[in-house]
């Protein structure tokens, strides 16, 4: 879905499933073929009015370590590189999307991810499953 709306910032790479404790293997079950969403776009530093800061850079590494968000993820749009989906410095597991992204993800019907406001994410934060969201 995202390849054909022609989403940006994401590669797709295969992922294979290792083991199912369900039942003995057997060769007549046709396992369907998964892959794995690998993020590529980078919001760069947030936008400062997010609260989150760089408390550390170590001297003999690239470890940088960042302050916990206040008001939200919020994303300096000078740092960022125009992708549909990325992630913000300090916060790679924390997957911003673009609205166009989200109409994708309600319209499909996707399992399995929360969209929250960037906004409106508070330390530690809450969920909200895209089903309850309304389209504005």
């Amino acid at each position: 879905a995202f390849q054909r709306q022609g989403v940006t910032g994401f590669q797709l790479r295969p992922a294979i499933v290792e083991a199912a404790r369900t039942r003995k293997p057997d060769s007549s079950v046709n396992v369907p073929r998964y892959q794995e969403l690998v993020v590529t776009g980078r919001g760069g530093d947030a936008d400062p009015r997010s609260g989150i800061r760089l408390i550390y850079t170590c001297q003999s590494c690239v470890l940088r370590t960042y302050s916990s968000y206040e008001n939200g993820l919020l994303v300096n749009e000078s740092n960022w590189d125009g992708s549909d989906i990325f992630t913000l410095n300090g916060y790679r597991r924390h997957i911003l999307v673009t609205p166009k992204v989200k109409d994708i993800i309600i319209e499909n019907r996707f399992t399995n991810c929360f969209l929250i406001e960037v906004e409106k994410l508070r330390w530690p934060g809450s969920v909200m499953r895209p089903e309850s969201l309304h389209r504005r």
